[in-house]
């Protein structure tokens, strides 16, 4: 899990992207140890930065079938929280067959370059 953070990570610094780091480290985390946890076989991680509708998009596939479901986690529990987390911080989320098992996804909203610093030709 660590190494797939530490590849989200260096790519939004590759694609300069600003704001959700920490969200997108958070959800990778999330969906890729469940993927690791849920399933045997192969897993993959791609992103994808869609400027278009600014955001960037996570796919983790993997050999399992089964679609996601969240689950009720008690206040005690360590897990069962990830599907509510990328439920709050994600604009969109789902899953789809492969044909070797199933793809998850989410997408993050991110800002543009220019948003949100400041003008420095204004007074």
């Amino acid at each position: 899990m660590s190494a797939a953070r530490r590849l989200a990570l260096s790519q939004l610094a590759v694609w300069a992207v600003p704001g959700p780091a920490d969200d997108v480290e958070l959800l990778v985390s999330e969906v890729v140890t469940n993927a690791l946890r849920h399933t045997v076989g192969p897993v993959r991680l791609t992103l994808c930065l869609c400027p278009a509708d600014d955001a960037v998009r996570c796919e983790v596939e993997d050999a399992d079938p089964t679609p996601p479901h969240a689950c009720e986690a008690g206040e005690e529990d360590e897990g069962g929280r990830g599907l509510y987390m990328i439920d709050l911080l994600a604009r969109c989320w789902g899953s789809h067959p492969t044909g070797g098992g199933k793809t998850v996804w989410f997408e993050l909203h991110v800002r543009p370059e220019a948003e949100g610093r400041p003008n420095p030709e204004a007074p």
